[in-house]
């Protein structure tokens, strides 16, 4: 069962094909569209229940784009995602502000979506676990003065901190390799049932051209051999009415030689 109808707004297709394949196993329709005017085109006839907006578009960018559609009484409701490479918590900030339900990065995984989406639809304002993680950074105004005769110690919740952020986002880059790896999959698996129909429909179309020419020859055939009888046929009844007209042309003869005897007694 269908959860919605999603717009992908994004001049990119890479970017359009990785979060509509994360959508569909979601349950999540969705069309595409590459700028924002097109996007204004299609929703004036179409209803969607979300919109992913990218922010660096050809004409207007996404910020602009996103005003328009916070202040459209007809799309204001709209569930409005940043769908953006900016990770930076001002961009966050002034996203929230212009009315975005937040902000998604391109290096998202397939989790990370989903809690977005099951936030918006349960009237959950989404957490910073939907947006683009960022680096902590270290305090270092808390950090005491060190000594000269002592080593200052490794800030390692820093460095624990920082190694979750880079595997997040090496999970996030994975989660996008494995999905276009399995739309590349997908695409080649298309193309050889695709192929397969074609050489099917092939045999199905060959077949049918050697029956009808089976047809065709034994109606060939059927007509040589009816045209022979029929020819035989004639040329029977041309012989016997050959043999008519000799038969009557050897009594007319005989009609005249005894007629022509009777006139020479006479």
């Amino acid at each position: 069962m269908s959860r919605g109808h999603a717009l992908i707004v994004d001049d990119s297709s890479t970017a359009r094909l990785m979060l509509a394949r994360m959508l569909d196993r979601l349950d999540i329709s969705s069309e595409g569209v590459v700028s924002a005017e097109d996007a204004f085109d299609f929703l004036d006839d179409h209803q969607v229940d979300y919109i992913f907006l990218d922010h660096l578009l050809p004409g207007m960018n996404g910020f602009e784009a996103l005003q328009i559609l916070k202040t459209s009484p007809k799309m204001q409701d709209i569930p409005v995602f940043m769908y953006t490479s900016q990770n930076t918590a001002p961009y966050r900030t002034e996203a929230a502000q212009l009315g975005a339900a937040g902000v998604i990065g391109k290096q998202l995984d397939r989790d990370q979506l989903q809690q977005a989406l099951e936030a918006i639809s349960s009237g959950i304002q989404p957490t910073e676990t939907t947006a683009i993680p960022l680096p902590m950074q270290q305090d270092t105004t808390a950090l005491p003065e060190a000594s000269p005769s002592t080593p200052t110690p490794a800030p390692a919740e820093s460095n624990i901190s920082s190694d979750s952020v880079m595997l997040k986002r090496l999970t996030g880059r994975l989660s996008t390799l494995e999905i276009a790896y399995e739309e590349v999959a997908d695409e080649l698996h298309q193309l050889r049932l695709e192929l397969a129909q074609s050489r099917a429909d092939e045999q199905v179309e060959l077949a049918r051209r050697q029956r009808r020419m089976r047809w065709l020859n034994g109606l060939m055939l059927l007509l040589i051999i009816g045209l022979g009888a029929a020819v035989w046929y004639q040329y029977d009844a041309l012989q016997t009415l050959l043999r008519s007209v000799n038969n009557q042309s050897g009594v007319l003869r005989d009609i005249i030689g005894q007629l022509m005897e009777l006139m020479g007694h006479s």
